[in-house]
């Protein structure tokens, strides 16, 4: 079972084992790049931790999985990232039993910063398997691992999904929005094969089957906004922003996002991005 924690960009996976508590786009570090555009912020890994905390108080679960994007800075580890990443990881130790981390795009050298005891999963996310229920999860800025195209489930962080919100007087909002949808398969199988530099001379399905050994399936995809508060993001109801969908799964254009549903943080159904005003 999935349920979505009102008010806060996190989930709780419930399976037949374990509580699994699921956090995306933590972006530790992300105050540092406006300090050098000259905008001062105190570091915000305190505040974080907090709400981590108390989220952990308050599902009490058994592990927790990272969604990818834990510190700022891309391929290189910056100082502050030696200091804080390490420290942090570690307090959490202290309050759940296991941590897995899937890398995101931001997490070159990750597994540099990270405590023993942390788990770190590939950057093709991970698969568990409940029952005769599959549920994947990933970062989302590259391809999944084969089994995730099998999968009833995929979650999946990375977009920084926002709405756009106007008034009559023409002031902007812009909330962080829970996207659910699901892919073409017919489309998405394609994009993944020509990706893999497999030629579909024949059936695509049958295909897919042959070489990865899965029956692909249509499963519900569930993208979540980020942890981070001080993110921006891709305003989904304005009509460029097509054009800056991220990673290869949305990039395909296997997903029409007109028929994607669309939540805010305190669970108000919105409705289909069809169904909204484009501007």
């Amino acid at each position: 079972m999935i349920k979505i924690i009102p008010n806060e960009p996190a989930l709780l996976l419930k399976t037949r084992r374990e509580k699994i508590l699921v956090i995306p786009d933590l972006h530790l570090g992300f105050e540092k790049e406006l300090a050098e555009k000259g905008i001062a912020f105190p570091s915000q890994t305190e505040k974080i931790f907090a709400r981590l905390q108390r989220l952990l108080k308050e599902q009490r679960p058994d592990s927790l999985i990272f969604l990818g994007d834990i510190k700022h800075g891309t391929s290189m580890i910056l100082p502050y990232e030696w200091r804080e990443i390490p420290r942090f990881f570690e307090r959490l130790l202290k309050l759940v039993n296991r941590i897995h981390v899937i890398p995101g795009n931001h997490d070159g050298g990750l597994d540099k910063l990270l405590p023993e005891k942390v788990e770190l999963a590939s950057v093709r996310g991970l698969t568990i398997v409940d029952g005769r229920k599959k549920i994947s999860l990933i970062h989302g800025h590259a391809w999944p691992e084969p089994e995730s195209f099998g999968c009833d489930e995929l979650i999946m962080a990375h977009h920084h999904f926002t709405i756009m919100l106007r008034d009559s007087s023409g002031l902007k909002s812009f909330e962080p929005i829970w996207v659910i949808t699901r892919w073409n398969k017919t489309k998405i199988v394609a994009s993944y094969l020509k990706a893999r530099g497999i030629k579909a001379r024949s059936d695509p399905f049958e295909l897919f089957k042959k070489n990865f050994g899965i029956y692909v399936k249509s499963p519900q995809i569930i993208v979540m906004p980020t942890f981070n508060n001080m993110l921006g993001g891709i305003a989904i109801n304005r009509k460029e922003s097509d054009s800056e969908y991220l990673g290869p799964i949305f990039s395909s254009g296997a997903i029409d996002m007109r028929t994607s549903e669309l939540y805010l943080l305190d669970g108000t159904y919105l409705g289909k991005l069809s169904q909204l005003n484009i501007k």
